[in-house]
């Protein structure tokens, strides 16, 4: 088995290998992908929460090895869209990140932050659009903190497969959130509601 590192901001996941196809989910910048076969200019890839689609492959970069953060989450997390620079301040693919994607953080210099991705490599951000990721020593993760996260997407379109504040569906809005406060969640519906325990109508509670 291979890898790659997706080098755009989203990535589309399409339930064939085809433009045309429908999309499935998405996947964020710096997110590392596990690769199979690849067919019409689309590789096969699968996802850390085990989700497989097709991918096209000029949005990811191969990589030589498998890398030891590989399916395990990131230390921070982006939480207010920020331009992406070189080192001399120069705006470089893939310019803007968005909310909930996990980057490592090298260091910190006048506000800017440089993140590294699998590969090797380096990328400047506004230090202040990121966030630690909460473990669970941090306590849990509590209905008011999930409804404060998810007032961010208020006014964000529907988009079928969608996981971003640029458009997003029902289960990616639930994955995006829980992996945002550091609790690893599946992707679809039909797999999320297996997850977690059953509760009657007079416990539901915020969040």
């Amino acid at each position: 088995m291979s890898y790659a590192v997706v080098m755009t901001n989203i990535a589309d996941l399409k339930v064939r290998p085809d433009f045309h196809a429908e999309r499935v989910g998405q996947a964020f910048f710096g997110e590392v992908l596990q690769v199979g076969v690849r067919r019409n200019g689309y590789l096969r890839v699968r996802r850390w929460d085990g989700y497989t689609a097709w991918m096209d492959e000029r949005l990811v970069q191969p990589l030589p090895k498998r890398p030891q953060s590989v399916l395990k989450p990131d230390h921070v997390v982006v939480v207010t869209e920020t331009p992406v620079h070189d080192s001399r301040g120069r705006p470089v693919p893939p310019y803007r990140l968005y909310y909930g994607t996990r980057v490592r953080v090298k260091g910190t210099h006048r506000g800017w932050s440089e993140v590294l991705v699998a590969g090797g490599g380096r990328f400047f951000v506004k230090g202040r659009a990121l966030e630690p990721i909460p473990g669970r020593k941090d306590g849990p993760v509590t209905g008011k903190l999930l409804v404060a996260e998810a007032e961010r997407f208020l006014g964000v379109p529907y988009l079928w497969g969608g996981v971003t504040v640029t458009g997003c569906d029902c289960s990616g809005l639930v994955q995006t959130l829980l992996v945002r406060l550091g609790r690893a969640f599946p992707r679809d519906t039909r797999e999320q509601v297996r997850v977690g325990r059953a509760i009657g109508r007079r416990q539901v509670q915020p969040g």
